[in-house]
């Protein structure tokens, strides 16, 4: 999706990534508008999951959570929650994906592969 995105941007500047040896991408997976979100429906959605999260799930939301309303507008924010398969991750992931929708900050969680590619929300 990065190399989509750089794609983009050069095109915004009159230019591609063919221009610098790099062959451009031939199709793009991915939509850069944003799409219209119902907050109300994303905020019971994110409800009823955030009371399904276990202490690890919910210690790590609080964090996050906490850090985005800390933050300057200015700084984008990051985050990298590691463990092993099935411990709930992708879970937590949409969860903090429909709080932060419901209150109209506009995310996009990423992922490596797997199995969890599929899981996450797009």
């Amino acid at each position: 999706m990065a190399f989509y995105a750089i794609e983009e941007k050069l095109k915004e500047q009159g230019r591609s990534c063919s221009d610098f040896g790099i062959p451009s991408p031939t199709s793009v997976p991915y939509s850069f508008e944003r799409k219209i979100i119902n907050k109300e429906e994303e905020l019971q959605i994110a409800q009823e999951m955030y009371a399904m999260l276990n202490q690890d799930q919910r210690l790590a939301a609080d964090e996050i959570l906490a850090a985005h309303r800390k933050q300057s507008t200015t700084v984008d924010l990051y985050f990298f929650i590691d463990g092993p398969g099935g411990t709930g991750k992708s879970y937590l992931y949409n969860t903090l994906y429909h709080l932060f929708m419901g209150q109209g900050v506009y995310v996009m969680p990423v992922i490596w592969t797997g199995i969890a590619g599929s899981l996450l929300l797009q």
